[in-house]
């Protein structure tokens, strides 16, 4: 086996037991969902939106991590994705969108088309300045499923 290998390896055991370990352990301490109590497909919401660092927070120092969960709530993915979907539509109003992104049908297309010739997520997020999530939803129809 090369190094290489055996880091990666090492990388994804420690990804797997320190950094997903302590998302879970956030999430069983500060929930249930704030919004309607459920307890199932916790996530981390940031209340406000533009305070927002970065959403890879898990690896970082205690002390960087702390204070940015600090800004943070617990919702499960229904209601963070109903809290979201306002806050876009409140932000596009009578001013230009600054931080949710609506794409237009011959963008969803092209995702679509190009996650279906192999190109991963996140290359096509980055293309289209979009999150990787958001190119998952497009590519399975969670998202824009009336266009085809």
């Amino acid at each position: 086996m090369r190094d290489q290998d055996k880091l990666s390896i090492a990388q994804k055991k420690w990804y797997r037991n320190v950094v997903c370990s302590r998302r879970r352990q956030w999430l069983k301490e500060n929930g249930p969902c704030v919004e309607c109590g459920s307890w199932e497909r916790l996530e981390v919401d940031h209340r406000d939106p533009r305070t927002k660092t970065s959403h890879n927070i898990w690896s970082w120092s205690d002390a960087k991590r702390i204070a940015e969960l600090a800004k943070c709530q617990v919702l499960c993915r229904s209601c963070h994705k109903r809290k979201s979907a306002n806050e876009c539509r409140a932000n596009m109003k009578g001013k230009p969108n600054t931080w949710c992104r609506i794409l237009t049908p011959e963008q969803v297309r092209e995702i679509r088309r190009l996650t279906a010739s192999g190109m991963s997520n996140g290359k096509v997020a980055k293309q289209f300045g979009i999150g990787r999530t958001t190119v998952n939803d497009v590519r399975v129809r969670r998202s824009y499923s009336e266009i085809t």
